[in-house]
């Protein structure tokens, strides 16, 4: 493993501009994100790291009138761009460029396919492969603050500095393995701009404890959730600083109307801002506890498991984790729980029932729920 050169911090827009003429003609390009969203709904962008295989850019955008010159660097199909625990990382790309970098690869997710822990960490990565220590001292560092210190550069600098030599060294094992493809149809998949979405409509669905309430309150909890999302959105606020989780699903299943009063305060808006919020939620609920129809799709709510469906997801598992321990790698990442309710409830939905985890496991689980039903049906007969 060769030394990395000296960091090179890029806060001028002329600057900017001739790096990325230089960086459009590489074959490798290993990328991070710095950003902080503890107290807004929209993640900051504070800072873009960029390798090649012999220079090291941090990006300043918080310094530049636009990051706009990034676009042909990430939208060229002549460098792969490499991440590691991508997922975050593109949310923040995709806000800022309005386009998704490809083709790209996932250290995290090929690690994974080759026998490491599911969802291991950049730093534990780099030292099993190079025994190379990396500093986490600024691991919870504020990215927003300037002026940045030639510490903490150093710090974001090597959190792409040894992305191209893991790539490739991951790239070997699972060449080796035959599963190349599962890595590129695992990474083609963060390329779905949906993923970085999250509809008004849907928003139900990320609230803890959700499928707890009642099939009589779906409506309503469909109406809370979406409210939340919107009026975080609108005012750049964390969810739970407007409704908790737990505060949301008290409110679902209160029988009584509700009424602005009885709402809690929403952090950082104002008493008229409360008012009207309340308000239009207030009006929200009214109309859609009218509706005969729910407004959430039945598909999607997992029923309450009868002693059948928790027999049939423990074989499931079983199964998975036996599939897992011959392929050496973690059986979540194979299928979760999560997976497996999908395949049983909503097979359409599921990520078993298609590309390589279908032929791996998805078959085999469908065969072996299918013949559980027919047993249960010919019990029945």
């Amino acid at each position: 493993m060769k030394e990395h050169p000296r960091i090179e911090f890029i806060q001028h827009d002329r600057v900017l501009d001739e790096a990325c003429r230089e960086l459009e003609s590489a074959h490798f390009l290993g990328v991070d994100t710095e950003f902080v969203r503890e107290c807004t709904y929209y993640p900051v962008f504070c800072l873009l790291q960029i390798a090649t295989e012999d220079r090291v850019i941090c990006i300043d955008p918080q310094k530049l009138s636009s990051v706009k010159p990034l676009l042909q660097v990430f939208q060229s199909s002549r460098a792969l761009k490499i991440f590691h625990s991508a997922r975050q990382d593109l949310e923040v790309l995709l806000a800022a460029l309005g386009v998704l970098p490809e083709p790209l690869h996932d250290t995290q997710i090929a690690a994974g396919l080759v026998g490491y822990p599911d969802q291991i960490g950049y730093s534990a990565l780099v030292y099993d492969l190079f025994a190379i220590r990396l500093d986490k001292l600024h691991t919870r560092t504020d990215w927003s603050r300037r002026p940045l210190s030639s510490e903490q550069l150093r710090y974001a600098g090597e959190d792409v500095a040894y992305l191209i030599a893991t790539h490739q060294k991951l790239a070997g094992i699972l060449s080796d393995l035959g599963r190349i493809e599962w890595l590129q149809e695992d990474c083609a998949n963060l390329l779905k701009p949906t993923l970085y979405t999250n509809p008004i409509e849907n928003a139900w669905k990320r609230v803890k404890g959700a499928h707890e309430i009642p099939a009589t309150h779906l409506n309503r909890l469909h109406a809370l959730a979406a409210w939340r999302e919107k009026t975080a959105q609108e005012l750049n606020l964390p969810r739970n600083w407007v409704l908790r989780d737990e505060t949301l699903c008290e409110l679902v299943r209160i029988d009584s109307r509700l009424d602005p009063s009885t709402l809690p305060r929403i952090r950082g808006a104002d008493s008229s801002r409360q008012r009207k919020l309340g308000e239009r939620l207030i009006e929200h609920i009214e109309h859609v506890e009218k509706l005969e129809n729910s407004l959430i799709d039945p598909a999607y709510w997992t029923p309450r498991f009868s002693p059948e469906t928790k027999s049939l997801l423990k074989e499931c598992s079983a199964l998975v984790q036996r599939r897992a321990n011959e392929l050496k790698i973690a059986p979540s990442l194979l299928a979760s729980r999560r997976d497996l309710e999908d395949l049983l409830f909503r097979p359409k939905a599921s990520r078993i029932n298609e590309g390589w985890r279908f032929q791996i496991i998805g078959r085999h689980l469908l065969a072996l729920q299918e013949g559980k039903r027919a047993g249960l049906n010919n019990d029945l007969d």
